[in-house]
């Protein structure tokens, strides 16, 4: 397979949420829209997803025309995710109805801060009461991890852009964890200047 091009399909996915579609038309005039999934340059065949996430396999010589597309690779619902600190769980809305849509249980003390990844696929929330923050599959609307902070009462929470690294201030020991999304483990503490780090925020500043 192509490693650039496979390499570029998984940043997409992974960082941004986005997919890359083609829309061919065949000699038989028969044209379809796919979601890419592979380029094999050995036999010159492209591999795309249709709308059934069935694989379908083209080879380059049977196109007439072809267009590519960026775009969300599934369609996508606002939802928004509350911590509820006194009750231990996270309540899921659904911002189309304003309804309730879930509840999510931390199985950890105090839930405070919540961050989302970029793609969407992980919410991220401190738990002030047993120091770890909670991982949760926006899929499922269940925890998967549970990721112990190298400080006491973790509180606020913020992600980068690129959704690489989680930063958590934990405002009884005056640090800030720094967590890498890819094995959500710790891989840094950095010490605050100041008492009592409280919320977080990241830009790029230039």
């Amino acid at each position: 397979m192509n490693s650039l091009i496979d390499l570029l399909l998984d940043r997409l996915r992974k960082r941004k949420g986005l997919c890359i579609f083609f829309t061919v038309t065949l000699l038989n005039s028969l044209t379809i829209t796919l979601k890419l999934n592979a380029f094999n340059p050995f036999d010159d065949t492209i591999t795309g997803i249709d709308a059934n996430n069935i694989p379908i396999t083209i080879n380059i010589k049977d196109i007439v025309s072809i267009k590519f597309a960026i775009g969300p690779c599934q369609s996508c619902n606002v939802k928004a995710y509350v911590t509820n600190s006194n009750s231990d769980n996270i309540t899921v809305i659904d911002t189309a109805t304003n309804t309730s849509i879930a509840t999510i249980p931390s199985a950890e003390l105090n839930p405070v801060g919540i961050a989302i990844t970029p793609d969407g696929t992980r919410v991220y929330v401190t738990n002030s009461g047993s120091n770890t923050i909670t991982v949760i599959d926006t899929a499922t609307n269940t925890p998967i991890t549970t990721i112990p902070s190298t400080g006491s009462t973790p509180f606020r929470i913020t992600i980068t852009s690129d959704g690489t690294r989680v930063y958590v201030t934990n405002s009884g020991s005056n640090n800030i964890t720094v967590i890498d999304t890819a094995t959500n483990t710790p891989i840094a503490t950095i010490p605050s200047t100041g008492s009592t780090p409280n919320d977080i925020a990241i830009g790029i500043i230039c």
